[in-house]
């Protein structure tokens, strides 16, 4: 869609070729402070992982219309833009052939929280979803897709801005919040890091 077209983006292909199956796909969805430069949401993020993804194509599109809004849904955009921008390159073969059972999605801090949204609001569409330091409101966090979506959630015991446990932001709940309500009913895991601050949850 013409939002979506707009969206400027990383991306990276393997120079090995696609297995059998195409190449497994992840979508990053960078924090609200990363929003103004083109290289800070990756910068201390790109290198190391995707050497480590290696195999995977990875998208990452980069917010530019400023994410500090009243309404939760201008957390990665009121109508999945990122999503759809995804959803356009997959179903286009833009980066050669696509593992579509494999499209996993992950994101940090606004990005965490956009993470969890997308899941809820995309039935069945991701293997899985790696949200960090994030956040979602009671009614993502009781949708049916977040719980049987396979997740783990990441964050920093001693995370202030996105509060580690408690009422969050914009009548949110944390990753931990969210764990201790649906954790036993779905295939969510969750890792607390332990000392780290909002920043630290990505490494």
């Amino acid at each position: 869609n013409d939002a979506s077209r707009h969206l400027q983006l990383h991306s990276y292909k393997p120079s090995t070729a696609a297995p059998a199956d195409g190449y497994p796909v992840l979508l990053w969805l960078h924090g609200t402070n990363q929003s103004g430069d083109p290289f800070q949401s990756l910068n201390f993020w790109w290198s190391h992982n995707a050497d480590i993804l290696r195999n995977a194509v990875i998208i990452a599109p980069l917010w530019t219309g400023g994410m500090y809004q009243t309404s939760i849904d201008k957390y990665w955009g009121t109508s999945g833009t990122a999503v759809t921008l995804l959803k356009n390159i997959v179903n286009n073969s833009t980066y050669g052939k696509i593992d579509k059972n494999r499209i996993y999605i992950s994101g940090y801090s606004a990005g965490g929280m956009g993470t969890f949204r997308e899941v809820a609001k995309n039935d069945g569409y991701f293997a899985g979803a790696v949200p960090m330091a994030g956040a979602a409101t009671k009614a993502t966090m009781n949708d049916a897709t977040l719980k049987s979506t396979p997740i783990w959630g990441w964050h920093g015991s001693n995370d202030t801005t996105v509060k580690y446990g408690g009422y969050s932001i914009i009548g949110m709940y944390s990753t931990k919040n969210i764990y201790d309500s649906i954790g036993s009913s779905s295939k969510m895991r969750f890792t607390t890091v332990n000392g780290a601050v909002h920043a630290g949850a990505p490494y």
